[in-house]
C-alpha cells in the first residue's frame, strides 16, 4: 500500500482511494459515534460541516473543494454509499484508532479514524482494504521471468514465478475471468491468481499469470469484439508462447481458467495442443444471459429500491432479446448485458461449454465454491451431471465463494474484505497436477 502523509485530503493512486484529513472536536463522547458522524457527513455531501471542524492551519492548508473531490471519486468509483459497520477500536499510544467499513452499491471501502485523549480527531482516512498473502504461505524463495504475448493490438506483459526446487516442474497458466482484469486477478483487496501463483510455488508448482488485454488495451474493446478477442486467443498465445521456449523446462502444463476463463477453456482446449490437462474454476455451464438475469435478481436482495427493480426488469427483457437472437455484429453493448456487444454475444450463441468439453476426452479438474453467487452452485451439478468425459473430476466446497475464498457475509461486498484463497483448493490443484 502506498501512503504518503501529505495532509491531503484526497489520494488516489493505483486503485488506493485515500482521504486523509487532520482536524480536532467532534463533540460526541463515544468514538463509534463520532466515527459514524463523519460517514453520514460525507454521505449528505456535508462537507462544509466536516470544514468547520478543521482547526485554523488545517482548514487553510485543505480546501473544501478538495474534500467535496475526494468523496465524489469514491462514489464514482462505487456507486451510492449504503451501509456504515463497524469494526474494531485499536489502543495505540496517545492515540485511539477506530475502524469501519463503508458498503457501497459495488464494494466497500475502510475508514480509520484516529482521535487522542481529548476526543479531537487526528487523523481520517478512507481506502480500499489492502491485501495480506495468505498466512499458509511460509518464507518461499521463488523466480520469476518475464515474457511478452503478441496480440492484434500490441504486446501484453506476463510473469511466470518459478519455486525454488527449479524449473523442471509443472506449469500452469492461469486465465482470467471477465472485466479488463490484471495478471493477479485482483478484486479489492484480493488477489485470486497471486494467492494461487504463492501456493503453487510452495507445492513446487511454476504459474504463468499475464495482463488481461481489455486492461492494457481498453479502447479496442470500446466497440465489436468477441469471445475470442477477449480470452481465447490471448491464452493460446499464451500457450504457444510457452512451449515455444527451449531454455524453458517444465514437466506438465496444464492450463486453468478461472469464472469467464473456465467457460471458454473447452473453446481453448481446441486449439492447443500438448497440454496435460485443464481446470476449470467456477465456470459458468450454460447461457451468459441468463446467468446475467440471475446475478442482477439476486443483487435485488440487497437493493429493493425503484432503481434496482428497474435494473431488474431492464436485465429480464435484454436476456429475452438476447437469447431470441435480436441483435447483430453491430449491436453495441449498451443495448445488450454486461459490456459485451452484438459480436460477442453471436460468437457464443450456439456455444455448449459442457458438451464442448465431454466430448475432448482431456484431463479436467472442475472446481466449484458452494457459497458462489455469481456462478452458483446448480451451474456445477450442470457440468458434473451433464459430462461424458471419463478423465474429469468435480470438487466443490461447501464455504467458498466465487473467489474460492472462504464466504464472510452474503453478498458482493464479502469480495472487499481482505481474504485469500482456500489451502484446500492450492492443495487439491497441486495433487491432481501430481497425479497425471
Amino acid at each position: 500500500m502506498i501512503r504518503r502523509n501529505l495532509g491531503i485530503p484526497a489520494i488516489v493512486n493505483k486503485g488506493i482511494l485515500v482521504l486523509v484529513f487532520l482536524f480536532a472536536s467532534f463533540s460526541s463522547s463515544y468514538a463509534q459515534e463520532r466515527i459514524e458522524a463523519v460517514a453520514e457527513l460525507l454521505k449528505e455531501h456535508k462537507f462544509n460541516k466536516i470544514h468547520d471542524q478543521f482547526t485554523e492551519y488545517y482548514a487553510s492548508e485543505v480546501k473544501k473543494k478538495r474534500l467535496r473531490e475526494g468523496w465524489k471519486n469514491i462514489e464514482k468509483s462505487f456507486g451510492e454509499y449504503k451501509e456504515f459497520k463497524f469494526i474494531k477500536r485499536i489502543p495505540s499510544g496517545r492515540f485511539t484508532k477506530e475502524e469501519a467499513l463503508l458498503k457501497f452499491e459495488a464494494g466497500a471501502v475502510q475508514l480509520e479514524v484516529s482521535y487522542d485523549k481529548h476526543g479531537d480527531i487526528a487523523i481520517l482516512i478512507l481506502r480500499l482494504p489492502s491485501y495480506s498473502p495468505p498466512p499458509y504461505i511460509k518464507e518461499i524463495v521463488f523466480g520469476r521471468r518475464t515474457f511478452e504475448i503478441q496480440t492484434p493490438q500490441g504486446e501484453v506483459p506476463g510473469e511466470m514465478m518459478i519455486p525454488t526446487s527449479g524449473d523442471s516442474c509443472p506449469l500452469i497458466l492461469f486465465v482470467h475471468g471477465s472485466g479488463p482484469v490484471d495478471r493477479d486477478e485482483t478484486m479489492g483487496p484480493n488477489k485470486v491468481f497471486y494467492d494461487l501463483a504463492l501456493g503453487l510455488a510452495q507445492r513446487g508448482i511454476s504459474t504463468f499469470r499475464y495482463e488481461k488485454r481489455s486492461k492494457v488495451y481498453p479502447e479496442f474493446f470500446e466497440g465489436q469484439f468477441d469471445l475470442y478477442d477477449e480470452t481465447i486467443d490471448d491464452a493460446v498465445a499464451a500457450v504457444k508462447l510457452l512451449q515455444s521456449q527451449e531454455g524453458l523446462r517444465y514437466t506438465k502444463l496444464i492450463v486453468l481458467g478461472h469464472s469467464l476463463g473456465a467457460y471458454a477453456l473447452p473453446l481453448i482446449a481446441e486449439k492447443v495442443e500438448g497440454v496435460d490437462g485443464f481446470i476449470l474454476m467456477a465456470g459458468p455451464s450454460g447461457k451468459l444471459e441468463e446467468l446475467i438475469e440471475y446475478q442482477v435478481k439476486y443483487l435485488q436482495k440487497f437493493d429493493d429500491s425503484w432503481k434496482m427493480k428497474r435494473v431488474v426488469r431492464k436485465a429480464e427483457k435484454r436476456a429475452d432479446k438476447i437469447s431470441e437472437g435480436d441483435y447483430d455484429d453491430k449491436t453495441k453493448a449498451k443495448k445488450l448485458l454486461a459490456y459485451w456487444p452484438g459480436s460477442f454475444w453471436e460468437s457464443i450463441a450456439s456455444y455448449d461449454p459442457v458438451q464442448t468439453l465431454s466430448k475432448q476426452r482431456v484431463n479436467a479438474l472442475v472446481l466449484q465454491g458452494k457459497e458462489d453467487f455469481q456462478v452458483p452452485v446448480a451451474q456445477f451439478e450442470t457440468w458434473k451431471e451433464s459430462n461424458t468425459n471419463p478423465n474429469a473430476k468435480f470438487v466443490s466446497y461447501d464455504s467458498l465463494n466465487h473467489l474460492f475464498m472462504p464466504m464472510m457475509e452474503e453478498g458482493p461486498a464479502d469480495y472487499f474484505r481482505p481474504n485469500n484463497v482456500s489451502e484446500q483448493v492450492i492443495n487439491d490443484i497441486a495433487d491432481w497436477t501430481e497425479a497425471l
